[in-house]
């Protein structure tokens, strides 16, 4: 899940809250986890009255959040309400967040989406630049970059047996810890390397 679904949501939830144009989520029934960090990286959000939840219960079901999911908890409206639902996994109705400041309207069955929709339609008319949130135009989560490279069998193989060398500092054999812990081992040779090339000129 940590590996594989993880950063596919990142970048998901990355280009939605960077999209050049106000996003407005509409939540007609839960949103939990990811439905809730989805509707955290849009500008506005709409949501029954009624029924359904806003929740990010990942504290409960002991699923931690990578850095860019953090980053994007914090645009919502409401800092400190964020900060406790996230702490404590509590789930709210449409009433209550609107009351909270997480959510913009919470409406009856019949009129969200319709009203959704008028929503929509009115800010698609105004001027994208001038009425872009203040919140697009943060980067989010500069301290951390996504990579990816392909690697032959040789390689791999080199890993793995590196990961095993390295089961005593890393027991879960995280492979970006390990990666870390060959880039920082490496500079450190070179440097010393560098100073005695210098040292002999």
């Amino acid at each position: 899940l940590v590996t594989e679904f993880a950063p596919r949501l990142d970048r998901l939830l990355l280009r939605l809250a960077r999209f050049p144009l106000p996003v407005i989520a509409c939540l007609s029934g839960h949103a939990y986890a990811g439905g809730a960090l989805i509707a955290a990286a849009c500008d506005f959000r709409t949501m029954r009255a009624d029924r359904g939840r806003f929740c990010f219960p990942e504290v409960d079901i002991k699923i931690p959040f990578t850095p860019i999911m953090t980053e994007i908890v914090r645009l919502l409206p409401n800092p400190q309400v964020a900060w406790h639902m996230a702490s404590t996994g509590i789930a709210l109705g449409g009433e209550e967040a609107v009351k909270a400041g997480v959510v913009d309207k919470a409406l009856g069955e019949a009129e969200l989406l319709p009203t959704t929709m008028a929503w929509a339609a009115e800010l698609a008319k105004k001027d994208p630049a001038a009425a872009l949130p203040p919140v697009k135009e943060k980067p989010l989560a500069l301290n951390h970059t996504q990579l990816q490279i392909t690697v032959d069998a040789e390689t791999m193989e080199t890993l793995n047996e590196v990961k095993q060398l390295l089961s005593h500092t890393i027991p879960d054999g995280n492979l970006k810890g390990v990666l870390k812990y060959m880039l920082n081992l490496t500079a450190q040779t070179l440097k010393k390397r560098k100073g005695q090339d210098t040292k002999e000129i």
